[in-house]
């Protein structure tokens, strides 16, 4: 019999005898269970490689335990089981020589309907509907003796450090679609996030570690502010649309440079107007291979060297040269008069008709936060109001209070890393053309701060890092007040690292 009271997803079980997926729900003492028929998919890019040679292989391996769909040259292919899905995986990259990421079945159960674990869910017609809450998941784990509200509120009366491990470990649960326990990743949030929107877009990802993170070199008495989290959300906005699926999409080609949907990631044919004119492009992808495509190498590598830029300018250029540049360098130029924009164009776009699985992805995490940040705060409100002076004690003995800002703390981070590992050349989620729209709206943003600071006479000192500025600290929560009412969204997104 279905739950008649809310409940929250605590299992998923793969039961590969059975092609079945088994969903447990869970309460403090009722536990149901469901059960879905699953052909677990992987994605495979064949590229060079003839589809008549791809298919020997797959016959190779049992032919007829498998269903392959080609889509914009990505070979989706359905297994009988996961071990059939493994073999085949395993034989592709013995002959073609790379391996390319296997999602759990498990995982990709959850990606194809939209849940998580430890959602809340109540019964409409014996089927689950989910409710969007984020109440602490008072499940009955197999591993408790306990419900697990009651384990981390009695921790968090004897052993706080242990309550808010465990608080975390849920949250990261929830968020990646990771089981709590039997299944050590070993992957930060950022990169499984990732992985689960490319996997529900159709892109291979392949296998292979992270780049580092870069850090910027932080100015003695200056705040450091990073605004890749900002990135993030302005590339799922409607007007950006931003993903290796849906930059130059072949449903939307613009037809010409004023459409709506045209990125500032296209080309524009520019004339120069200065001699031996050098400039610093939005876009270090597009620079990189400025640099490798074009002469005068030892000119930019001497004059990077010289002013300590993080990669290669652009140039020399002389008076009256033209030249193929970024939409959004050229009309920075020309605001300068450093150059006149002339009539040739290549044009790069969003997709105007559908929402990227990337940008579902980032928008389902900031409605999130939101009502996270709403949650604590109105919660907050109500034990001042009922408990004055003690409302602290009542809040450090709640687990859903830990839970909800752990989970708010980890959507920020989350956004905040998306951005570098899609730009990182050496990152396994990155693209071309969907890097350098990135970065090209990352260089718009960071030149609306920079007006922002210059408008209120504060000393800033841009990165070549992404995203990331030093202002002075007197200045610091006005500015990020005011950028904040620009762009409509919470400063809380904004990461803020005061000096020490």
């Amino acid at each position: 019999m279905p739950p008649s009271t809310p409940v929250f997803l605590s299992s998923v079980r793969y039961c590969e005898p059975k092609r079945q997926v088994v969903v447990e729900f869970s309460g403090p003492a009722h536990k149901s269970s469901l059960r879905y028929s699953f052909f677990p998919k992987m994605h495979f890019p064949p590229g060079s490689i003839a589809q008549e040679r791809f298919f020997e292989v797959v016959r190779g391996c049992n032919g007829q335990r498998f269903k392959t769909d080609f889509s914009s040259n990505i070979a989706t292919v359905y297994a009988a089981t996961f071990s059939d899905l493994k073999r085949l995986s395993n034989m592709l990259a013995v002959c073609f020589g790379t391996y390319y990421t296997l999602i759990e079945p498990e995982r990709q159960f959850l990606i194809e309907k939209g849940w998580n674990y430890f959602d809340s869910f109540d019964f409409d017609g014996g089927q689950p509907r989910p409710l969007g809450s984020f109440s602490f998941p008072d499940v009955r784990l197999e591993f408790l003796s306990e419900p697990l509200g009651k384990t981390v509120s009695d921790l968090l009366q004897s052993n706080r450090a242990l309550a808010m491990e465990m608080a975390s470990k849920v949250a990261y649960s929830r968020l990646a679609k990771i089981p709590l326990v039997g299944r050590e990743e070993g992957k930060g949030l950022e990169e499984i996030f990732l992985e689960n929107a490319y996997f529900a877009a159709g892109i291979p990802v392949p296998v292979g570690p992270l780049p580092e993170s870069g850090s910027v070199q932080n100015l003695h008495g200056k705040s450091q502010i990073d605004l890749s989290a900002i990135v993030s959300l302005m590339s799922a906005r409607p007007y950006n649309n931003i993903s290796p699926e849906t930059v130059n999409c072949p449903c939307c080609s613009p037809s010409s440079i004023s459409d709506a949907n045209v990125l500032t990631s296209s080309l524009v044919k520019v004339r120069f107007l200065r001699e031996g004119f050098y400039f610093n492009s939005f876009s270090r992808v597009w620079a990189e291979k400025f640099h490798v495509c074009h002469a005068d190498k030892g000119s930019r590598e001497e004059r990077r060297s010289e002013y300590c830029f993080g990669f290669y300018p652009v140039g020399p250029f002389s008076r009256g040269r033209e030249e193929m540049v970024l939409l959004a360098d050229a009309l920075l130029l020309q605001a300068h008069d450093d150059v006149e924009i002339l009539q040739e164009v290549s044009l790069s776009w969003f997709c105007t008709k559908r929402e990227s699985a990337l940008s579902n992805g980032i928008n389902a995490l900031h409605g999130s936060v939101s009502a996270l940040t709403s949650a604590l705060e109105q919660q907050r409100m109500q034990l001042v109001a009922s408990k004055g002076l003690f409302f602290s004690q009542v809040i450090e003995s709640d687990p859903g209070h830990y839970y909800r800002k752990v989970l708010a703390g980890s959507i920020s981070k989350t956004l905040s890393s998306i951005p570098r590992l899609i730009t990182d050349p050496k990152s396994r989620f990155f693209t071309p053309p969907a890097a350098i729209a990135l970065e090209c709206l990352s260089g718009s943003i960071l030149r609306d701060f920079e007006g922002l600071v210059a408008s209120s006479n504060s000393a800033l000192r841009s990165s070549r890092s992404f995203s990331s500025v030093c202002v002075e600290p007197h200045s610091t929560m006005s500015l990020l007040r005011r950028f904040s009412e620009l762009y409509n969204i919470e400063s809380g997104l904004v990461d803020l690292r005061q000096p020490s």
